[in-house]
């Protein structure tokens, strides 16, 4: 249930969750701040319409920035916050505390 209710919360839909994810592992795993689409493209084995659909969403939810480049030769990216899913996860968590510890109060008999 608890899992349900993480990916329901989510700003992002699965798949973008997914890339994004795989992308902020590899980053890490690199020792990269940055990266370009032609990059993250080979390495995560992604599709050039996918991972634009992506980005696009990733840039609106403020989840990656552009940090250089221009449209002839490219962008660099690089991602804003790395603990975004376990921040959301943490309130959620805490959320649902309350909640069964106000359902278990309530059942006290008095």
């Amino acid at each position: 249930m608890k899992r349900i209710l993480l990916r329901k919360s989510d700003d992002l839909n699965g798949a973008t969750r997914n890339y994004f994810e795989r992308l902020k592992d590899w980053l890490v795993k690199e020792d990269k701040n940055s990266f370009t689409n032609v990059s993250a493209r080979q390495v995560l084995k992604v599709n050039a319409s996918n991972q634009k659909r992506y980005m696009i969403a990733l840039q609106e939810w403020g989840l990656v920035q552009k940090v250089k480049g221009d449209k002839k030769n490219g962008f660099a990216y690089e991602v804003v916050s790395y603990e975004d899913q376990q921040q959301r996860d943490r309130r959620i968590q805490t959320v649902l505390d309350d909640i069964v510890t106000k359902i278990k109060k309530s059942k006290k008999p008095k």
